[in-house]
């Protein structure tokens, strides 16, 4: 225990346990994933709903989704749960890299004392944000284009591709 002395008296903190960096990089990414299952339904109606007739005039196309609730509807009922969660696989992949980067780097910094700076705390997080940004973008890229590549719904000009794969092979 670490003793704390105050007007008041002494007071006695709990010390706290350090996380062994790949441990916390792993926990940080397996929560993260975890989160992703249940709301990459929206991810790809929120996907949809910005991106339908944005390669046309205003009014030139029939609006297909007129809300979050009647998307979600019309995803299921013409896709089915294979449809609302499109892109699952690399939203799971962008997810674990990007925040197990974000919190891993995070908690490195943490434990090397780098945190307890003037300072240091502001500049760990905007750094651990931008490396985990950068690391991860091709994933998002890829399940962008996933998610508008339906099994023959309303986006029937996207190009469907079974896998993730032709897509990041050229990223790596």
């Amino acid at each position: 225990m670490l003793q704390h002395s105050s007007e008041a008296g002494l007071v006695t903190l709990p010390r706290t346990l350090a996380i062994w960096p790949p441990l916390d990089f792993a926990l940080g990414a397996a929560a993260c994933c975890g989160a992703c299952v249940f709301t990459n339904p929206l991810e790809v109606v929120k996907t949809r709903l910005q991106l339908q007739g944005e390669l046309r005039a205003r009014g030139s196309y029939q609006r297909h989704y007129h809300g979050v609730l009647q998307a979600l509807w019309a995803v299921a009922r013409a896709d089915g749960l294979r449809g609302l969660q499109k892109g699952l696989s690399v939203g799971l992949l962008y997810q674990g890299v990007m925040n197990g980067v974000r919190l891993g780097f995070y908690s490195y910094s943490e434990a090397s004392g780098f945190t307890r700076a003037p300072g240091g705390s502001v500049l760990a997080g905007a750094t651990a944000g931008a490396l985990g940004a950068f690391v991860a973008s091709p994933a998002y890229l890829v399940k962008t284009v996933l998610f508008l590549a339906p099994f023959g719904s309303v986006f029937s000009t996207v190009k469907e591709y079974p896998s993730p794969r032709p897509h990041l092979s050229p990223l790596f």
